[in-house]
C-alpha cells in the first residue's frame, strides 16, 4: 500500500504535462529468512532451530504513463497507471502482481500550489494467488518554494477487499503522507527526499489482533558523478497491533529498516540501465513475524 501511495503521491505532484510513458524490464535475485517455529496447543511458541529459506532469481516487468487534459481554466484532469509484474520459476512463492489506476483533477492556487483530489484503485496478488483489491479516496496538496523543491501532502482513505480463505483481512485504512523534496540541498548532493507516512488499518471483521497503527520514516539522496547517478535511502517503520494473536502473546510490536541502494548510467536519451540492491529486516516481538529479506537487480529503463 505504501509502494502504490508513494507512486500515486509523486504523480500527482508532477507539472502538468501532454502524456509521459516510461517502462522497466530487469532480472533480479531475492531472498527472504524467518525463525522456524511452530504454535503449540496451548498457544505458546516453540522454537524448532534454524531458518525457514525462500531464494530465486526473477524477471520483472514494469509499465507506468501519466496524460492530463485542459478542462476548463487551471483544471485539468489527470490519468496515471501503473503495473508492474514480477515472475519466479524457481520460487513461485516471490510471483508478484500489482497494478493501479488513479483518475484526478487538478488545480492551481496562485503560482506556487495546487491542489487535487483523486480517485485510487489498486489490485494486488501474490505467489499467483488474488491478495488484495483497494479503492480510496486522495486528497492532496503541493507547494513550489525554490526550483525543482517542493512540499507535498496527501490524505488517503481506503477500503482493503480479498476474496475466499483471506476475507478476514478485510479492513478501511487511513494515510497521511508529508512529502519534502530539496533540490541541490548540500555541495556534491543533487537531490533530497524525505518523506513521513502515518497509517491506520482497522480490520472490518472485529479481529483487533490485525488492526495496527504504523509510521514509516524515508530519506533518500541522489548524486550524478562520473557519468552515473547515485541514490541511496534508508527508511525506518513502527508498526502496532491492537491486540494479541493469542492470549499467551504479547501484544505485537514490529519494527522494520529498509536500505535502498541503485546506480543508473544513460546509455541513450531515454535508455538508462540501473543496478539496485534492497534490504530489509523486520524485528518483532512475537518470533513468528521476524524476516530478512534481500533483492538485487538488473533493469532497463525506457522512457518517451
Amino acid at each position: 500500500m505504501l509502494g502504490a501511495l508513494l507512486l500515486s503521491g509523486s504523480a500527482l505532484a508532477a507539472p502538468p504535462s501532454a502524456a509521459t510513458l516510461a517502462a522497466e524490464v530487469g532480472w533480479g535475485h531475492e531472498s527472504q529468512t524467518s525463525p522456524l517455529v511452530q504454535i503449540s496447543p496451548q498457544g505458546t511458541l516453540i522454537f524448532l532451530g534454524g531458518l525457514r529459506r525462500l531464494a530465486g532469481s526473477h524477471w520483472r516487468a514494469n509499465l507506468s504513463g501519466l496524460r492530463d487534459w485542459s478542462l476548463f481554466g487551471d483544471v485539468r484532469l489527470a490519468l496515471a497507471g501503473d503495473v508492474h509484474v514480477k515472475r519466479s520459476s524457481q520460487t513461485p512463492d516471490f510471483d508478484f502482481l500489482n497494478a493501479s489506476l488513479s483518475p484526478a483533477l487538478r488545480t492551481s492556487l496562485g503560482e506556487r500550489a495546487n491542489v487535487g483530489i483523486a480517485g485510487h484503485w489498486q489490485h494486488i496478488d501474490v505467489a499467483g494467488e488474488h491478495f488484495r483489491t483497494t479503492r480510496s479516496l486522495q486528497l492532496d496538496w503541493t507547494y513550489a518554494d525554490g526550483e525543482g523543491s517542493h512540499w507535498v501532502i496527501m490524505l488517503d482513505s481506503g477500503r482493503n477487499r480479498h476474496r475466499g480463505d483471506l476475507v478476514d483481512l478485510d479492513s478501511t485504512s487511513s494515510t497521511l503522507l508529508l512529502q519534502r523534496h530539496v533540490e541541490a540541498p548540500l555541495p556534491g548532493i543533487d537531490a533530497l527526499d524525505l518523506e513521513l507516512y502515518l497509517v491506520r488499518e482497522q480490520n472490518d471483521r472485529g479481529f483487533r489482533e490485525l488492526s495496527s497503527r504504523s509510521h514509516l520514516l524515508h530519506a533518500s539522496l541522489e548524486r550524478a558523478w562520473l557519468g552515473v547517478t547515485w541514490s541511496a535511502g534508508v527508511a525506518w517503520q513502527q508498526a502496532r497491533f491492537a491486540a494479541a494473536l493469542l492470549p499467551t502473546l504479547p501484544l505485537r510490536r514490529d519494527q522494520a529498516w529498509t536500505i535502498e541502494l541503485a546506480a543508473a548510467v544513460e546509455m541513450a536519451p531515454g535508455r538508462t540501465l540501473r543496478v539496485d540492491y534492497v534490504g530489509v529486516r523486520n524485528d518483532s516481538n512475537v518470533a513468528l513475524y521476524q524476516n530478512r529479506y534481500r533483492q538485487i537487480g538488473v533493469v532497463l529503463q525506457i522512457s518517451w
